[in-house]
């Protein structure tokens, strides 16, 4: 498969296993492996046979317990583990920190995990983070996440016995905090009021069961949007959370009269206390943007439109 790209591999009930030479695959940059019950590894040599990996997403493979002997390709950016009960079970010590391009890492539904991450398990050049459906975890562990000095995204999302934050304050580097339906932890959390809010204080956007703080942000754009506004949300469209502007982008006039329009689109799981104006929503938007790029990893872009220090 010399010209394979991408591969998503979607419910194939009685796969097993893949081919026993692996998969040759040179220029393959995307694998989506989903709902794959019976599968119990993953192609053996990944690491040679698969080096323009970029992107791995694993969903519902209830039987795959560890990454191939050799690790995973060196290009690898964003790893995603959803519903791989073994795999999140057995995840120590399986070589994420020597993966020197992986920015982007998931890990979502694992019943058998109380504490999250262990020192060394996550590699320094990471700049997302999401930790979501963990009904079990009970801990942060501050000796893996102090590791983590480049981490501009972190989210936490429905994980009902998490109480508290680790001691100490959360890496400097990160940029935005997101979590969402985690009820133990929200008052301790509570803006200037909460036991751990010392420790997030610092972070310039906190996003709290859709309540954003962002008080330290300063929204001043490079590029007048009033003047380059297709070219820009053109640029955008590139990243596929961001597909909902091209509409805006087609439709819209020098007034941006549509623009309430794409803040319903985009807002709805926000709290909005205060009514805005027409300046104010130019912002909001940019905010938004912003969120969107940091999550995803587009980094140099923020540092382009934004003056901050992303």
């Amino acid at each position: 498969m010399p010209l394979l790209e991408s591969l998503a591999i979607d419910f194939c009930i009685n796969l097993v296993s893949f081919p026993n030479r692996g998969l040759p695959a040179p220029k393959l940059s995307s694998l989506w492996v989903w709902g794959c019950e019976k599968l119990k590894a993953l192609p053996e040599q990944m690491h040679t046979l698969l080096p323009s990996l970029q992107s791995l997403r694993l969903s519902s493979c209830l039987k795959i317990q560890s990454f191939p002997e050799g690790g995973l390709p060196s290009k690898l950016r964003t790893l995603e583990i959803w519903n791989c009960k073994k795999l999140v079970g057995g995840r120590r010590g399986r070589g994420l920190q020597t993966l020197p391009s992986l920015t982007r890492f998931t890990l979502s539904g694992g019943d058998v995990v109380e504490s999250f991450p262990e020192e060394g398990l996550l590699p320094s050049t990471l700049t997302s983070l999401h930790i979501e459906r963990m009904p079990n975890l009970k801990a942060l562990i501050k000796s893996g996440l102090q590791l983590l000095g480049s981490l501009k995204y972190m989210e936490i999302k429905q994980c009902p016995q998490l109480k508290s934050l680790p001691e100490g304050r959360l890496p400097t580097s990160l940029f935005v905090l997101r979590i969402t339906d985690c009820p133990l932890m929200k008052p301790h959390c509570k803006k200037e009021e909460g036991e751990d809010w010392h420790k997030i204080a610092h972070v310039p956007v906190i996003i709290m069961d859709g309540e954003a703080f962002f008080d330290q942000v300063h929204l001043g754009f490079h590029v007048k949007l009033s003047c380059s506004r297709r070219y820009f949300l053109e640029e955008l469209n590139l990243l596929p959370s961001l597909k909902f502007l091209q509409h805006w982008s087609k439709r819209c006039n020098s007034n941006g009269v549509y623009l309430s329009n794409l803040l319903c689109f985009q807002l709805h799981g926000f709290k909005l206390k205060r009514l805005i104006t027409v300046g104010g929503m130019n912002r909001l938007v940019l905010f938004f943007v912003m969120l969107e790029l940091v999550k995803h990893c587009e980094l140099s872009i923020v540092r382009l439109l934004f003056d901050h220090p992303v």
